[in-house]
């Protein structure tokens, strides 16, 4: 199993690749040999010679802060003990996911940092992870950025981030990254998906005799199915 920084620095490499920045160097600043002045990151950045100090987090949607991420993990780790796959409900409602957004911003806006040229906060949603695919899902279509600036403000005035970014690794209907930098508003970009990776609409499983003859097995293949293509694009 890869180490904390290691499942950072991935999700780090992620967000570089979508807003199109290339790091000469990535940095643990944990490791030993880094400056004592360097507080505060999960993940170092170095970028055209500016150091960026990035705090990297997963959503958590629960009502209660871990909660729904633990029982997640459990699930996972009870199918994978059987040799199957697991199945579960992602969060669906917006207040409840709003809220979790504010608490984790308002949390992560406290912290203090030293020793960087930046400080950013990356956000992860639908982590493409086992255990955490579903408790850290953020349905986007719904999420406008007007939404998000009214629930962040007094939080993002107070905090020392340059750049705060909501990643939406894997999604629904769209990829979409939202992000706020100082002195400005919440924006979102999309990305196209492309026709390859559409899967079939409700008029083609209507007519899926697999699905209909026996609908918990081809469930459970679809889902093992899924799992095995994020693997190999992750």
């Amino acid at each position: 199993m890869s180490s904390k920084f290691e499942q950072e620095k991935a999700r780090v490499e992620l967000l570089m690749q979508r807003v199109g920045l290339v790091a000469m160097e990535y940095r643990d600043p944990q490791a030993s040999g880094h400056a004592r002045d360097e507080t505060g990151a999960d993940v170092i950045a170095v970028i055209g010679g500016c150091r960026v100090g990035i705090q990297v987090t997963d959503l958590d949607t629960g009502n209660i802060p871990g909660e729904a991420r633990a029982a997640e993990v459990k699930l996972a780790q009870d199918a994978e003990s059987r040799g199957g796959t697991y199945a579960t409900w992602a969060q669906n409602q917006p207040d409840q996911v709003l809220a979790a957004l504010a608490r984790i911003i308002a949390r992560k806006s406290r912290m203090s940092f030293a020793g960087f040229d930046q400080f950013w906060l990356l956000v992860c949603c639908g982590t493409p992870q086992l255990g955490a695919i579903a408790s850290t899902f953020l349905i986007t279509p719904w999420l406008d950025t007007g939404k998000l600036d009214k629930i962040t403000a007094e939080s993002l005035a107070k905090c020392k981030y340059t750049r705060v970014f909501i990643h939406a690794i894997l999604g629904v209907e769209e990829q979409a990254l939202y992000h706020w930098q100082r002195g400005g508003a919440w924006s979102k970009s999309t990305l196209a998906e492309p026709p390859e990776d559409r899967g079939p609409s409700f008029w083609d499983y209507r007519s899926d005799a697999d699905l209909l003859r026996d609908p918990d097995g081809w469930c459970d293949r679809e889902i093992a199915r899924c799992f095995a293509e994020r693997r190999t694009k992750v």
